[in-house]
């Protein structure tokens, strides 16, 4: 594979400028530069390929342009992952529209040194290291988690379902990366219902299903009211915390977040124990109740700290047993 030119760095000078230091996929907040240790999270990533054998390739298209401004977008590893192994969903003109939203919410301008801006070059460079050393078959493109470069799992093309199934339950394995490969796996075999599934888990579900016991379901405490941070109890402690409590209100809510965020949150708190925190979310009482009156009130949603991991789990579990049905 004859690879070209980097992109110019005031290329990505200005496409840093109108990122705000953010990935630029719907919902996503991982930081392309972290601004308290300076570590490159990011991934430069090419709407239309920049080799023949990559996602979105055009033939037309000059060398200049596919390093161009135009054709370039930041992103995080996990949803360079996403878009580069559902080159169905995610298409050129899908990927434009994502760009141009993205860039258009821009509040301020970022200015990074020329060395950071380097090592995102450099790790283009990476990234398409590994996708020569066969990680690109018949125009799908796999981009591996930086991090995990060291102990990845092995990739072939469009894995079948009973050789990602044991994959599901690997620790180290991001859930992220495994529903990618799920997904490539079923529109081969055109299952739209693992589609749709592999779809809104990896992007979020815009709505909730109509079933009482979806494995998004979870269990939280609202109230209008505010409670002090609590520190040093456990999950159970603080349960009964909020019972004891006339203002607070325990119910099942359907929680939508994508599993790339999930994994997101969980990394942002690894230093915490999950067993003696709590999660906090806001919503406007209009979004979640609207058929009550005063929308505009701030309703507070609590929910353990085992909640992530508990979640992605269950979504572990029902991914095994779809994977299992189709394997009957």
């Amino acid at each position: 594979m004859v690879l070209m030119a980097n992109p110019k760095q005031s290329t990505i000078k200005r496409l840093f400028a109108v990122s705000s230091n953010e990935c630029a996929f719907p919902k996503c907040t991982t930081s392309i530069i972290d601004q308290v240790s300076g570590k490159v999270l990011g991934e430069i990533c090419h709407i239309k390929a920049q080799n023949s054998d990559g996602p979105r390739f055009d033939e037309s298209q000059s060398d200049p342009d596919r390093h161009a401004f135009e054709n370039l977008i930041l992103l995080c590893p996990t949803h360079h992952t996403v878009i580069d192994s559902d080159i169905q969903s995610y298409s050129v003109e899908r990927l434009i529209k994502m760009k141009s939203e993205h860039e258009g919410k821009a509040e301020k301008e970022y200015e990074y040194p020329a060395f950071l801006i380097q090592q995102l070059i450099d790790k283009l460079n990476i990234t398409t290291k590994i996708f020569s050393n066969s990680n690109v078959v018949e125009g799908n493109q796999y981009a591996e988690v930086i991090q995990n470069i060291t102990n990845p799992i092995e990739i072939k093309n469009r894995l079948s379902y009973n050789e990602i199934l044991p994959h599901l339950h690997e620790e180290n394995t991001p859930l992220s990366k495994v529903i990618s490969e799920i997904l490539n796996a079923s529109h081969e075999s055109k299952d739209q219902e693992l589609i749709e599934l592999c779809q809104e888990e990896l992007t979020g579900w815009p709505n909730p299903p109509q079933t009482e016991n979806h494995h998004r379901i979870i269990e939280v405490f609202i109230s209008v009211n505010k409670i002090q941070k609590v520190w040093g109890l456990t999950n159970d402690e603080l349960w009964k915390e909020f019972e004891s409590k006339d203002d607070f209100v325990k119910m099942n809510m359907f929680y939508g977040e994508s599993v790339p965020r999930l994994e997101q949150m969980i990394n942002a708190n690894k230093y915490n124990d999950p067993n003696s925190s709590y999660i906090h979310l806001e919503q406007k009482q209009g979004n979640l109740f609207p058929h009550l009156p005063h929308p505009e009130i701030t309703v507070h949603i609590y929910a353990k700290g085992t909640m992530v991991h508990e979640l992605l789990n269950r979504i572990r579990n029902t991914f095994s047993e779809k994977l299992i049905q189709r394997l009957k």
